[in-house]
Parts: structure tokens; sequence; C-alpha cells
């Protein structure tokens, strides 16, 4: 991916001199913006950060050299690289420049040429320091400063001096023993000397440039000469070196243009500390907040589990209510209802065809019949049955069943499809419990075509895709066939409406009139798939038609006392 261009900002209250520069300076392609005081500048500021910003020292208002003390004070301005500018060709002069907090300092009457040298090198490490790795505590350490020089006599003036200001200071006579110690003592700044015999300080200086894209703990580099000549600082510099200082120079300047060059270092680990803490610190959110997520979604999948265990509970508690409920009806009106019923019989058998009162009596016993069935389907939902297991092919008790009701579906001008697969095999169930269910599911579909209509029965086999983990009341997993068993049965009649879908397998609840439905056929037939370790399923849509689907287990005969025992 291409760079984008630098971005640099003048800081100038000349506004020849700040037009002589952005001149210069777009020529490199580089995107410059320019304020002609130090407020317009830290309000530009605001909108954005430049890679480097050359400040004249004298601004009307805030003074340029206070203008960097503030930029250093600030956590988001202090690694913007800063070349300071004055007319004053002063070592005073300098050395104010450097100590306000400037990278660098020039004089505006420099040659253009080593104006952008200087800018050049800022550059680079302006767009070095995302790369570079230092230790957490850099601004605690004392600085360790490497000295490489052929000079034996000033190696040790230049120690001794430096060591004054604090700094940890170790020597090399030679390029090759300079990059050796260089490579394996962690130091903050290497000075060398351009002219050595064997290894020159342009060679130390390319070597080093390699070798700090390594390291942990990034080098700033500073190049000394006896010959400061724009040739040997274009070399210096474009070898890589920070900065380009004559021996010559008051050593008071040379101190200064140290701690320059370290104060930028420090500033820049400082910045990467405190974006690698952001950044550890934003992991940690984006992991507590994965954590909550998951913490969530699992709060989220107990809740549901528990409603469901609640509702499955309460179903209990309520099937076993039913249950006494359903052994005291028996008691009471079984008794009563074959009294009735003998007795109309009797009266019907005494009075003649003609007879007005044959009329009335008829209806009681429709009626004395309906209660006996209310009565029987309670006891058989709320009272479990020793169950008959035997070999079944469900396809001949689906015509079994249908050839008991053929004539009232006749009469309800209801046409019967039957598509059943032909290798759908034999499964281990209750007979009569099966045909119980079919005939349930069959009178339900005629009731929901009163003007007639197609009921279409299907059986499948197919992969058995639910309960792969039941087992037998002794905790032994079951052994179940891979297949299942699929019983569709599809009517054409007024449908289910959404409301009601989720209730219709509820004891006692009913779509059908008044006396016409007990509420229990679905809940019978649900409880029926269920003990035979199968599933039952409703699919409606209002107007259309009414699906519903039984997937029973295909099992052999070992099998049939594990299903006996649920």
């Amino acid at each position: 991916m291409t760079e984008r261009p630098y971005r640099i900002m003048i800081v100038e209250d000349s506004e020849t001199q700040a037009l002589m520069l952005r001149y210069t300076l777009e020529k490199e392609g580089w995107e410059v913006s320019a304020a002609a005081t130090a407020e317009e500048a830290l309000e530009a500021l605001n909108r954005g950060l430049p890679d480097l910003m050359v400040v004249d020292y004298h601004l009307p208002g805030i003074q340029g050299d206070e203008l960097c003390r503030r930029l250093r004070m600030n956590v988001n301005t202090r690694g913007v690289p800063i070349l300071m500018l004055t007319a004053e060709e002063t070592d005073a002069a300098e050395m104010r420049g450097l100590e306000s907090g400037a990278d660098d300092y020039i004089a505006k009457s420099a040659d253009p040429d080593i104006l952008m040298l200087r800018v050049h090198a800022l550059l680079r490490q302006s767009r070095a320091q995302g790369a570079i790795l230092g230790p957490g505590d850099a601004y605690f350490h004392r600085a360790r400063l490497l000295l490489i020089d052929d000079s034996l006599t000033y190696l040790e003036y230049l120690r001794g001096e430096l060591e004054k200001e604090g700094y940890e200071v170790e020597r090399a006579t030679g390029g090759a023993g300079g990059l050796s110690r260089a490579a394996s003592g962690a130091f903050d700044c290497i000075l060398v000397d351009l002219v050595m015999p064997e290894m020159d300080g342009i060679e130390v200086c390319r070597r080093l440039t390699e070798m700090r894209r390594t390291m942990d703990n990034p080098i700033v580099v500073m190049m000394l000469t006896a010959r400061e000549t724009k040739e040997d600082m274009t070399r210096g510099l474009e070898a890589g070196a920070d900065d380009f200082v004559g021996k010559s120079s008051d050593m008071a300047v040379l101190r200064a243009r140290i701690r320059a060059l370290l104060r930028r270092k420090f500033f820049q680990e400082e910045n990467l500390r405190i974006i690698r803490e952001l950044r550890e610190q934003e992991r940690a959110l984006q992991a507590e907040g994965a954590e909550r997520r998951r913490a969530e979604e699992a709060l989220r999948a107990k809740d549901v589990e528990v409603r469901g265990m609640t509702q499955q509970l309460w179903q209990s508690a309520k099937l076993a209510t039913m249950g006494e409920l359903a052994a005291s009806i028996a008691h009471e009106l079984n008794n009563p209802l074959a009294t009735v019923s003998l007795r109309v019989e009797s009266l019907l058998a005494d009075l003649s065809e003609e007879d007005p009162n044959r009329r009335a009596l008829g209806v009681i016993e429709g009626e004395v019949e309906r209660m006996g069935k209310l009565v029987a389907n309670l006891l058989q939902f709320s009272r479990r049955t020793g169950q008959q297991i035997s070999s079944v092919d469900v396809r001949e008790e689906v015509r079994n069943t249908l050839e008991l009701i053929h004539y009232h579906l006749r009469n309800r001008r209801i046409a019967v499809v039957q598509e059943f697969a032909p290798d759908a095999p034999v499964i281990q169930a209750d007979r009569q419990q099966l045909r119980q269910l079919f005939l349930n599911l069959f009178t339900n579909a005629s009731d929901a075509m009163p003007e007639g209509g197609a009921l279409t029965i299907r059986v499948n086999a197919v992969g058995a895709t639910r309960h792969p983990t039941c087992r037998c009341n002794d905790s032994r997993p079951l052994p179940w066939s891979p297949l299942q068993v699929v019983i569709e049965v599809a009517d054409t009649g007024a449908g289910i409406a959404p409301e009601h879908l989720s209730r219709v397998m509820e004891p006692f609840f009913t779509t059908k009139e008044e006396g016409k439905g007990t509420g229990l056929g679905l809940a019978i037939c649900r409880r029926i798939a269920q003990e035979h370790h199968g599933t039952l399923e409703i699919e409606s849509e209002a107007g259309k038609g009414t699906t519903v689907r039984i997937a029973l287990p295909v099992r052999n005969g070992s099998n049939a006392r594990a299903l006996m025992e649920g």
C-alpha cells in the first residue's frame, strides 16, 4: 500500500519566509500548512497532528520556545518532531532552541540543502517511531552512551564531559569494536567519528541503521567530525545518522544536541508505552466483553432451560391433579351412567317406532354415550396402562384405522390419499395405542373439513434426528436404530389460527364448538408418541389446512423391553 505524503506545519510570522519554506517543502511532494502565530498552530493541532513542525523562534505572542515546551508537556503532541528556525546564528541561540524542546535547530541563513537534510532526518524518525519498541520504564533509566572514535585522547575527554551530565558512557576505539559493543549492549545514543581507519563512520552508521531495525531498544546516532563540510554532512545523514555535529563546536552545544536526541527518543518510548497500555486495555475490554456476551448467552440458555423445566413441572402437576380428578369422575359417573344407559335402552325397546317420546330418549342416549366417552378419554389421558409391544407395520395399522371410519369420511365427502413408501420398516410399538392415535388424528382432520376436502396420509422412513441420547431407566444408552418412521396426516381444512397453534396440545384446550370436543384428543396423541420415544409436531396455516407429523424410532425385537420400561 502506498504511504501517504508527509504532513508538515510551518509556524512563521513572516509571510515571505513562510512562502519560501512552503515552496521548498512542497517540491518534495509533501503536504504543507502554515500558521502565523503559535496560537493558530495550537488551534490547528486540535484538528490533526503533522509529521513535522518547522517553528520560528521569534513569534508574536507566544514565542517559539514556549510553543515547544507546551507541545512537549502534552502527551498527544510531544512526539511531533520540531525543527527550530532563527535568524540568530550564535551558540547561545542554538542552545535556547534545543533546550526548549526542539529536536533540531537551523539558522534561516543556512543552505537550503542543509535545511532539507535536517528535515529528511527528522521525518525519517517520525515515520519510524511507530515500529520502535522500547522498555516500559524508558524515562527512569540512566541513559547509556557509546563513543566510537580512533582517538583515545578525544574519547577520554568526551567521556569525562558526558559523565558530568550523568550519562553512563562506554568507549570503542574502532568501527568493528564499536559495532560489536552496540550489538551486545543496550545503548540509548551512539556517537561515531566520521574519519577512522579500517572502517569509517559512514560504514559504521550504515550498519547501525541495519542493526537497529531489529533492536527492541531504539538507538539514536550522532556523527562527529573535524571536517564540517556540506558533503560530509550529506553523507552522514543519508547513511542514517540522526544528527551531525562538528568536533570544533562548543561542548555546551554538543551536550544540548545529545539531550535533544535523547529527549526525542524517550518521548517516542513513552508514547509507545502508552499506546501499548491502551491496546492492552482495549484487548482486555474486548476479552471481557466477549466473556460477558458468552455469560449472557449461557444465562439466556439457562433461562430457556429453566422455563422449559418449569413448564414440564407445571404440566406434570396438572396431569397428576387430572389423574385424581379422572379417577373420582370415573367412580362417581360410570355407575350412574351405566344405569341411565340401561334404562334408556329398556324404554326404547318398549316404545314403538312412531312413539313421539323416542326422539327425546334418543337424545338422552346420545348424551349418555358422549359422557361415557369423556370419562374414558380422561382415564386414557391421565393413567398409563401397560403397553403390549409387538412388531407393527405402520402402513397396515393406518389402513385398518381408515376402514373403521370409512363411512364417516365418505359421508363428509372427504377423499383419502395414501402415500406409503414401499421400504417403510416394521417398528416396535403398542398396536392399540397407535390405532387410537391414528383414529384421533383422522377424526380431527375430518372435523376440520365439514364441507369436504382431502385427507393425505404419508408414511416414510428417514434418518433419525431426534433423541440421540435417550436412555433406559438404568441409565444405559438405548441402542437406537439409525431410522425413523414418519407419519404425516395432512388435511385441507380451515387450519389453526396462529394464536392457538402453541396451545392445541394442552389438555382441555379445544377450538371446536361447545359440546363437540373434550380438548384431550391431541394431548393423548402426544402422550402416545412420547411413550414410544417419538415426537409429534403440528404445522398449520389458517385457511389452507393442517399437517401433523409423528416420528417414531425403528427398533428391533431386542429393544422391545427397553421401550416397555420407558
